[in-house]
């Protein structure tokens, strides 16, 4: 199977490797999309080169500097130079076809149309995904849409976090695939959102899709005036930054005992000072809900009892993909650009260019064309490699 994946700190390459094993509570998925996710997955990717990421990052000095004293010098150079040449599986939101499914795996048809997620599961024309991160996609959802489930409960995750109640203003810093999900749901909520971003694109399609207002930083004070002064109830991080400049931004805008939620990659730094004196309640939220990370739920197939835990990554998931089919949350106007999984390098400079005014990128698999024969898929343990002459 052809898989994308990232070789050494910038490149991405698309390689011939064997399809995975089906393994207890899990089904093997033949992909017809998936979606790249602009942040999680750039930030892996050093265009910069290693100099500039230092200079971005120092800590990475430190720990280079670490290792040294435990390791040995020599030691260290050998495994900061197999960096380079080291291979990263990237991905993990997608939609296709069930073509195997476990005995343990009760609830899941082969045929099947599903979104999936999860660690690992990667941008490949064969996927194997745990049941608990997989969910079959309704009627009135686009396959080309159902991508979004992961993406859409990491968002949702992300509202249920700050606890939005109706008649408050949120304010979300970042319009970004998330940032634009999350500014949605929190209107689904009843709340007034106000968009903060520094791409003019970015905030004209936040108000097309439901947005009350939006700014860019430098005008975000203004914020405080929509608000008779009291500032935003809730602020929403859902930016990717190397500084701690929005979430000191959002801390200025926070009313008196507001929430502050961090979804995006962002450095968490914040005076004590004024966290103190406006008593800030400060929230960290991970991933796609209850289940993130948990390998008994992840990859063991154990779900928490919905009477205690309401909403998993599973029903997160769902219940995205449901508010979607009801055109509650509309996806269709994020999608920029769609490349074969072939282009897939293309797909991520297009991303990662600066003048760039893309959203979310979708790949395409040979799936998308065939989905009745690719339940009767058969996978290959094997990959012919030949030597160079």
């Amino acid at each position: 199977m052809k898989q994308v994946l990232r070789k050494g700190l910038k490149d991405i390459v698309v390689e011939e490797v064997p399809d995975p094993s089906l393994q207890p509570h899990h089904v093997l998925i033949r992909p017809a999309y998936s979606l790249i996710s602009s942040g999680t997955e750039t930030a892996s990717l050093h265009q910069e080169g290693v100099v500039a990421e230092l200079r971005h990052n120092p800590s990475h000095l430190q720990k280079i500097a670490g290792a040294v004293r435990s390791a040995g010098p020599a030691r260290t150079f050998s495994e900061v130079k197999a960096k380079f040449g080291e291979y990263a599986v990237l991905g993990y939101s997608g939609a296709g076809v069930v073509a195997q499914v476990h005995p343990t795996v009760t609830d899941i048809e082969p045929g099947q149309l599903v979104a999936f997620g999860g660690e690992g599961s990667g941008h490949s024309e064969t996927v194997l995904a745990g049941r608990n991160l997989v969910v079959p996609v309704p009627e009135g959802v686009p396959l080309d849409q159902a991508p979004f489930a992961t993406l859409g409960s990491i968002a949702m995750h992300a509202v249920r976090i700050a606890n939005v109640g109706l008649g408050e203003t949120v304010a979300v810093i970042g319009l970004g695939i998330v940032g634009q999900l999350v500014a949605q749901l929190a209107r689904l909520q009843g709340a007034t959102v106000i968009g903060i971003d520094l791409r003019p694109e970015r905030m004209e399609l936040a108000r097309r899709l439901g947005a009350d207002a939006c700014l860019t930083p430098e005008t975000a004070g203004e914020l405080r005036t929509m608000t008779r002064g009291r500032g935003a109830d809730c602020v929403i991080v859902a930016a990717a930054a190397k500084s701690s400049a929005p979430c000191l931004q959002a801390l200025d805008l926070c009313a008196d005992r507001g929430r502050l939620v961090i979804v995006g990659a962002v450095p968490v730094e914040f005076p004590w000072h004024e966290m103190y004196l406006k008593e800030i309640q400060l929230f960290m939220s991970r991933a796609y809900g209850p289940g993130s990370y948990d390998e008994e739920y992840e990859k063991k197939g154990k779900d928490y009892p919905i009477s205690y835990v309401r909403w998993t990554e599973n029903r997160n998931m769902a219940e995205f993909l449901r508010l979607v089919g009801a055109g509650r949350v509309v996806v269709g106007p994020l999608v920029t650009h769609q490349f074969n999984i072939d282009d897939a390098a293309e797909g991520y400079k297009t991303i990662m260019a600066p003048g760039s005014r893309s959203l979310a990128v979708i790949l395409r698999y040979p799936t998308a064309d065939a989905l009745p024969a690719a339940a009767a898929f058969v996978p290959r343990k094997r990959v012919d490699v030949r030597t160079p002459r």
